[in-house]
């Protein structure tokens, strides 16, 4: 059967077939988990990554192209990674996002692993995340394994709702006892979020291990570094939803 979409959608297949494979080659995936699935808007369509193939066996041709609509792959010999229905879950709650990357990297997955939210000790992540880097509820052993990932994004979802996150503002969070999501409004972005999520997760550690009683920057200060980084960017502001941050307090 030829492709049915394929040409409209040729550079975007080569943008998510180059993130995944940086992916692997950053050290935020291994050969076989690392994902990242991309979504036009206009079609309605997404393109994700196949089950099977490790990533020096994939190519930007052996990409899933999915239907929007119905979840249904419409081009494509293949089923895509379970973990893209997470993605599709959190793509169709949080408007504004075009691609969603999970995170198994080593050190946000140590934050995630001992249940614990990324406190926000410094300007690079103060730039990035209006605060600590939230932590959803481990999915419980209830769940079967057909539905792990649509409970994970769930939990995601409601973590959201439940304690009114900006998801422009905070571009991701981690899963208790799994890994984590970040999301962008480009693949470029997203890629970039996950990137700097690990490093954000593997300073913190370091800060911890030289001083545990080292405290968080106060509401107050979050908000000076972003709207510094926002001064230097002015594209940052213009793009970019907040979460409110309180500028009271120490």
């Amino acid at each position: 059967m030829p492709p049915i979409v394929a040409p409209m959608l040729e550079p975007l297949r080569r943008q998510v077939h180059q993130a995944t494979v940086r992916l692997h080659e950053d050290g935020l995936a291994d050969p076989y988990r690392g994902v990242l699935t991309a979504y036009d808007e206009r079609r309605r369509l997404a393109l994700a990554r196949p089950r099977g193939p490790a990533v020096d066996q994939l190519s930007p041709e052996r990409l899933l192209v999915v239907s929007g609509r119905t979840g249904q792959v419409v081009e494509g010999g293949a089923a895509p990674m379970p973990v893209v229905a997470a993605h599709d879950r959190i793509h169709d709650s949080f408007p504004g996002i075009g691609a969603v990357v999970s995170v198994d990297s080593r050190y946000a997955t140590m934050w995630a692993q001992a249940g614990r939210p990324i406190p926000c000790f410094g300007a690079a992540h103060a730039e990035l995340f209006a605060g600590p880097v939230p932590i959803a509820p481990r999915v419980g052993d209830e769940v079967p394994a057909e539905n792990f990932f649509e409970a994970a994004a769930e939990r995601v979802v409601e973590l959201f709702a439940g304690e009114e996150l900006d998801p422009a503002a905070v571009p991701g969070c981690l899963v208790h006892q799994w890994g984590g999501f970040v999301w962008g409004s480009s693949v470029e972005e997203a890629l970039r979020h996950a990137t700097s999520l690990e490093r954000i997760a593997e300073r913190a550690h370091g800060t911890l291990l030289l001083n545990p009683a080292a405290g968080a920057l106060s509401p107050a200060t979050v908000a000076r570094h972003r709207q510094l980084v926002d001064r230097q960017d002015p594209t940052t502001a213009s793009g970019r939803r907040r979460r409110p941050v309180e500028t009271t307090g120490p």
